[in-house]
């Protein structure tokens, strides 16, 4: 068998080029890992992130910070926000806006509070939350343990409400609704309550699938006539007053709705 001399320097010659093709056509193994850029000056954040897990961010953060970080594993969330020179104590607080937390401080050799350990505990559901992630709110229902859930009676928390219908123009996508009469459509017998007198309503012609009105209850077909009282007359009165603060220290929404030609309304407590 013959042996080249030259064949060392071919081989290498040829993974040199090998590895030049792959940086400029790398190899797609999946999607592309999420990226985001940190700068910190002065315990100052300048952070842009767009879908990236919260844990990596509050790894990197701590390793800027020289902060160490407890128990940030579960912390899988994807996060989408832009900091410009925000203290670090406020970007956390931003960040962990739904998370039980502790910054914990220490004193330097001048004897300055300095952060130190960031302790992350564990999700807190009856914190507000900031919307930090990007991703649209949504109704989440709170159940009693041990009760089945009622139809006309539906437990959420009050920043919910409020998040998701103050995005009128979203929601309004998914709904369509005609001005009617209620008085045509009352079975007077059975809802002997409802005055003759009481004019305004509307009747919803179009739900789609995803509509947060069909969380609370709603169906096409029910005639609403006011929220809270307030009359509604439209698709965007009901958003609106659904959107608004219930007065003073009420915290149940009742929405006053025909069904079948049968008063029916619904209950939402807000917590």
């Amino acid at each position: 068998m013959m042996f080249d001399r030259r064949m060392p320097f071919f081989t290498a010659a040829m993974v040199v080029i090998i590895l030049a093709v792959l940086s400029v056509f790398p190899v797609k193994a999946g999607d592309p890992p999420p990226s985001f850029t940190l700068d910190m000056h002065d315990s100052l954040v300048d952070l842009a992130a767009e879908d990236v897990p919260l844990r990596e961010i509050l790894e990197a953060i701590a390793r800027e910070a020289g902060v160490t970080l407890r128990s940030a594993d579960q912390a899988t969330e994807l996060i989408s926000c832009q900091f410009r020179s925000v203290p670090l104590a406020e970007s956390l607080e931003k960040l962990l806006a739904n998370w039980n937390y502790a910054l914990l401080y220490k004193k330097d050799s001048q004897g300055r509070s300095v952060p130190d350990t960031l302790w992350v505990i564990g999700r807190n559901p009856h914190r507000p939350a900031e919307n930090t992630t990007g991703a649209p709110p949504r109704l989440v229902r709170i159940e009693e343990k041990g009760l089945p859930p009622q139809d006309h009676l539906k437990k959420y928390r009050k920043q919910d409400i409020a998040a998701v219908f103050s995005d009128s123009k979203k929601v309004l996508r998914g709904v369509d609704a005609k001005s009617i009469d209620p008085a045509e459509f009352i079975d007077t017998e059975s809802s002997p309550f409802i005055e003759d007198e009481q004019r305004g309503g509307i009747k919803i012609t179009r739900l789609s699938g995803t509509s947060p009105l069909i969380e609370i209850g709603l169906q096409e077909g029910d005639l609403i006539m006011d929220v809270n009282g307030k009359p509604v007359n439209s698709a965007a009165e009901l958003v609106q007053n659904l959107a608004g603060p219930p007065d003073g220290d009420v915290s149940v929404i009742r929405i006053e709705r025909l069904r079948n030609g049968k008063a029916d309304p619904i209950y939402l407590e807000l917590q």
